[in-house]
């Protein structure tokens, strides 16, 4: 007997797209995918469980039940929590650019620690 109902947007519920719920006593569990036309859409884990983004098997973001986000790790202990694989150490751990044509780098950290800001492309050591 199925222990959660799947629901894929019929003529009677055109917002819910994916609904994969169940009910107890702690209320309603499970994953809900909403489209709320051009007020944008949702994807709801409906309960304290993560919600994880996974590419060829491989966790790359997950989000906690309480709202800490980890790329490439899923225990980040700070709100944002970004993991590299690489050790060369002009490899970015994270990059922000900015809105022009040709983007340039205003925020970076290399993966060997070192901190560039405002264009500076290759922060020194």
């Amino acid at each position: 007997m199925p222990q959660a109902f799947t629901h894929i947007c019929s003529a009677i519920d055109q917002t819910n797209l994916l609904i994969n719920t169940h009910s107890n006593s702690a209320g309603s569990q499970g994953l809900k995918i909403t489209n709320f036309g051009s007020s944008g859409s949702e994807i709801n884990q409906q309960e304290r469980s993560p919600l994880v983004l996974r590419t060829d098997g491989t966790p790359r973001v997950f989000i906690d039940g309480g709202g800490n986000v980890g790329v490439n790790t899923i225990t980040p202990y700070a709100t944002m929590e970004i993991h590299s694989f690489t050790v060369a150490p002009t490899n970015y751990a994270f990059q922000v650019f900015d809105g022009a044509a040709i983007p340039k780098s205003q925020f970076l950290v290399r993966d060997d620690g070192f901190v560039g800001m405002q264009g500076i492309t290759s922060p020194t050591g």
